[in-house]
């Protein structure tokens, strides 16, 4: 674990002036929060604090002043920032001084995060015994299960029977609520993989639904990748029992529903294009890459650094997984909204 001590920071040794502000702290509306995934280690008699920020288990560690520590744990999501900044007796440019370096080292939440439909508060501890064999189960029967519900989705011929008068509007909520599902069931196996403790987690909506698990990274490689991997085990399972119960003439196009978005979850996350997906983030850990945020890239950038250090066969093996990946979900999308307008135009 690689651990990065700093010298006991304070604002009067660095200028403020002259800092670009990248996270927008200008906005009155803005409550940025402590993030969960930090701890205190210890406080000094003077007021200050040696702090670890434990996300994505690089478990750096800060040593911080009175004055930048009493504002850091002023900020609770509901404290404004300026209220935050008079309870720990520092100027508004100090204040914004503090929130941009507070950012950057991931302490606080930067206040640009999606809206959440639903989120987890504080911390929650994941049992180990129920993780272990929760973990041994889903790699154990995530591919006979979705091998099977395939083999009898694909034989059962009862598209058309259903003796149930479907409408639109049900038929949108059966979407929406397999996606709902879809979302707990990826982000409920990411965070039974984590190592012992869930920071937080949340499902959103912005065009697209999606969710996200911020847990305890584990140290170990392999586990990092089975950590990355076990959402996708998930889905494949929900889709193969899915496909399994799609024999009810009845019940077909909800179960029916569920395995194609399943499928289309799970391929969709292998995808290493995006930097949330777990294909980039498994993709990290076999490029030895640092799973930090503030280090971390595009898959395009990089190929491009790649490219820098003249190591051609690595850069252009990006570049066509890439673009391969690219063209992947361009047509997993088309072929989603092609099956669900078409059943919606069949109503």
């Amino acid at each position: 674990m690689d651990v990065c001590f700093e010298d006991r920071i304070s604002i009067h040794d660095k200028a403020a002036s002259g800092k670009k502000k990248r996270y927008g702290f200008g906005s009155k509306k803005r409550r940025p929060a402590v993030g969960g995934w930090v701890s205190v280690i210890k406080e000094y008699p003077d007021g200050g604090a040696k702090i670890a920020c434990e996300l994505y288990g690089e478990g750096q560690v800060f040593e911080l002043l009175k004055k930048p520590y009493e504002f850091l744990m002023a900020l609770d999501g509901h404290t404004g920032i300026e209220d935050a900044a008079e309870a720990a007796g520092i100027s508004s440019e100090d204040a914004d001084y503090y929130l941009e370096f507070f950012a950057e080292n991931c302490l606080i939440r930067t206040g640009r995060r999606i809206g959440c439909m639903f989120s987890l508060a504080g911390r929650h501890e994941i049992n180990p015994a129920f993780a272990k064999v929760f973990n041994a189960a889903l790699s154990c029967l995530f591919l006979p299960v979705f091998v099977l519900g395939c083999i009898l989705f694909f034989c059962y011929d009862v598209y058309g029977m259903t003796t149930i008068k479907m409408t639109v509007p049900l038929y949108i909520a059966i979407v929406l609520a397999s996606i709902v599902v879809t979302v707990i069931t990826h982000e409920f196996c990411h965070a039974t993989g984590c190592d012992g403790t869930v920071f937080d987690g949340g499902i959103f909506f912005a065009g697209l639904f999606g969710g996200y698990v911020l847990g305890r990274r584990p140290k170990n490689r392999g586990r990092a990748i089975r950590y990355e991997l076990a959402g996708i085990k998930g889905n494949l399972i929900l889709a193969g029992i899915s496909g399994a119960l799609s024999f009810n003439p009845d019940m077909y196009l909800v179960f029916s529903t569920a395995f194609f978005l399943n499928v289309v979850a799970a391929a969709w996350n292998i995808l290493p294009i995006l930097t949330v997906s777990d294909g980039f983030c498994i993709l990290c850990e076999l490029l030895r890459i640092r799973q930090d945020r503030r280090d971390r890239g595009s898959l395009w950038r990089i190929a491009v650094r790649s490219f820098k250090e003249k190591d051609w066969i690595r850069g252009t093996s990006l570049l066509i997984l890439l673009a391969a990946g690219i063209l992947v979900a361009g047509m997993l999308i088309v072929s989603e909204g092609m099956v669900i307008i078409g059943i919606l135009a069949g109503l």
